[in-house]
């Protein structure tokens, strides 16, 4: 599967996906509302929230034994997290933009393809629909009060550009 770098708002996707304690990293606010995510101390004058993340998944070879993990086996998190954090926030934007799906579908089909594997592996798993799900539902929560104008900024305005660079990089 072709690894593609996720911007910071990914992230935060991402960090909501992950309950289960492991490691941490620090998410740092600083005064003008600014987030950014480092796993040591933030600067000094800066609001700190420490973030508990998962532990790396097993190696690539284990989830391509199976047909896919079921909802409460988080062994193949970071593949499926790569997986789930696009397809949501698609889904997602596509929720908060009317056209949306349609003027994006290529670029969709595009990931799709070139994810295919995984996707086969992973797509139909429990895991991977709950994740989903989850990460849906997080779009429409936070597109709530008023913020649902911004999220469908960012869907157009940083989601795909990003997305779009990302297979053109390969």
């Amino acid at each position: 599967m072709s690894r593609i770098r996720f911007f910071p708002a990914i992230a935060g996707l991402v960090l909501v996906l992950c309950p289960a304690p492991a490691w941490t990293i620090n998410k740092c606010v600083d005064g003008d509302g600014a987030i950014s995510f480092q796993d040591g101390p933030c600067p000094e004058g800066v609001d700190a929230v420490v973030v508990t993340l998962r532990p790396e998944a097993g190696a690539a070879s284990d989830a391509a034994a199976g047909s896919g993990p079921d909802a409460d086996d988080d062994r193949f998190d970071t593949e499926i997290l790569e997986l789930v954090s696009v397809q949501a926030t698609f889904e997602g934007c596509a929720g908060l933009s009317d056209g949306f799906a349609q003027r994006h579908h290529a670029v969709l089909a595009q990931w799709r393809s070139l994810n295919a594997g995984a996707l086969q592996r992973m797509g139909g798993s429990g895991r991977y629909r709950m994740l989903k799900e989850r990460g849906v539902e997080q779009m429409r929560t936070d597109s709530q009060g008023g913020a649902g104008p911004m999220l469908a900024r960012f869907c157009e305005g940083q989601f795909i550009p990003a997305l779009q660079q990302a297979l053109d990089n390969g």
